[in-house]
Parts: structure tokens; C-alpha cells; sequence
């Protein structure tokens, strides 16, 4: 009998009072190194201005690649992420 493994990719922000504001379920197989900046712009449509330069955007080491970096500076965005060497360097 073959079984089968299924994953699910579910990301859930919240505002800072915990509320729920968005939600997704994604295919287990998603890239979390594209993924995030195609959240942030999303985010970036639903939010103020002024809410938006509230914002920090805190996301694993998936977010630390030059690409995303540059993007973070073009919306402005503060984040904060754990760093891993090898994250830096790396292509999308």
C-alpha cells in the first residue's frame, strides 16, 4: 500500500493585539524565499501609510537573501529575522 505525505504551508499574520488579519494555506512545497515577498507586498496594499512604517515584519532566515533585502529597502520596511551565513549568499 503506498501512502501518500502531505504538507500544508499555513502562515498566519496578526495585528498587534494578536487579531488575526490574514491567512493562507499554501502547498507544502511553497518557497518561503519567494513567498515572503509576495506576502509583503499584499500587506503593503492592505495597510496605511502610517500603519505601514509601524510596521516590523519578522519572518525566519528564508527572508535574508539579497533579492528580499533589496526589496525590504525598496517598501521600507523594518524586519527582523535570524541570520544564517549561508543566507546572505544565497540565490533565489
Amino acid at each position: 500500500m503506498l501512502k501518500r505525505k502531505v504538507c500544508f504551508f499555513f502562515k498566519i499574520t496578526r495585528n498587534f493585539i494578536r487579531i488575526p488579519v490574514f491567512a493562507k494555506m499554501e502547498d507544502g512545497n511553497t518557497s518561503e524565499v519567494k513567498w515572503n515577498m509576495k506576502f509583503i507586498k499584499k500587506l503593503r496594499e492592505a495597510l496605511s501609510k502610517e500603519d505601514w512604517f509601524k510596521l516590523l515584519y519578522q519572518a525566519d532566515s528564508a527572508l535574508v537573501t539579497k533579492d528580499n533585502l533589496d526589496g525590504l529597502v525598496d517598501h521600507e520596511l523594518n524586519f527582523l529575522s535570524r541570520l544564517l551565513i549561508q543566507s546572505a549568499f544565497q540565490e533565489n
